[in-house]
């Protein structure tokens, strides 16, 4: 079963919401990356597939690329988020 990553963090961001937390997304060079080259990727896969003007080989290489960069940003967000669940203490260590 594939599960994307935006399915991931949408289910994190009702886990934090259901817990009484909200959310503070914010966008990381990494994931900004990882959009970059998903859309590389699909237009790649058409050039090749369509116009044969894209070698396999260049197709092959921006997925692995692109599954490197898009796992590494599921894994900050995740932990972004597990870090806005922790319980915060305010000054003097009382809740």
């Amino acid at each position: 079963m594939v599960v994307s990553r935006d399915v991931v963090l949408s289910i994190g961001v009702l886990v934090i919401h259901v817990a009484g937390g909200t959310v503070h997304p914010s966008p990381t060079w990494v994931g900004k990356m990882s959009t970059v080259f998903q859309m590389a990727l699909v237009l790649a896969a058409m050039a090749s597939a369509y116009f044969q003007l894209v070698p396999p080989f260049v197709t092959k290489l921006l997925a692995w690329i692109t599954a490197g960069f898009t796992i590494t940003s599921g894994l900050q967000y995740i932990v972004m988020g597990l870090k806005q669940l922790e319980t915060p203490t305010s000054v003097g260590g009382r809740l």
